[in-house]
């Protein structure tokens, strides 16, 4: 049975969800005739081996069932330290976490992610809340210093 790649990430995010995890990032390709999907998968206090392990487990067969292919070859793993936030979904999971940023008129920053909608972050900084959209930041990355 095949389906939309909008229906099909719901889908996985939905059972992703369910294990007490957010999916940060899914991205699949054909090569040489196979799936290649790689997941990327958050929890607070981090995902371990077995965390990714029990995604493989439980995601692979729903992948194989909603693409109807059966050559998948999946990778699960950890946004890991420092890792650069690119798309404005991928703010969402780490809400309460520290991030650093490049804004495009300043320098690196530390501050705590308060928030995130499609337009833009709110930040907190030395107790002070400040509201960003996403045009204005060059980069950011998960804070590895904390």
């Amino acid at each position: 049975m095949a389906t939309s790649d909008t229906e099909l990430l719901q889908d996985i995010e939905q059972v992703i969800g369910g294990m007490g995890m957010s999916l940060v990032s899914m991205n699949q390709q054909v090569v040489n005739g196979r799936l290649q999907v790689s997941v990327v998968v958050h929890k607070p206090g981090g995902v371990n081996l077995d965390d990714c392990a029990n995604v493989h487990r439980t995601v692979q067969p729903r992948l194989s069932l909603r693409t109807g292919r059966r050559d998948i070859s999946m990778e699960v793993s950890s946004p890991g330290i420092g890792r650069k936030l690119k798309e404005p979904a991928e703010y969402g999971p780490f809400v309460g976490s520290s991030i650093k940023v490049l804004p495009r008129d300043g320098d690196w920053f530390s501050a705590r992610l308060v928030s995130c909608s499609n337009d833009g972050i709110e930040l907190e900084r030395d107790g002070t809340r400040t509201r960003m959209s996403f045009d204005e930041i060059t980069v950011s990355r998960l804070d590895d210093a904390v």
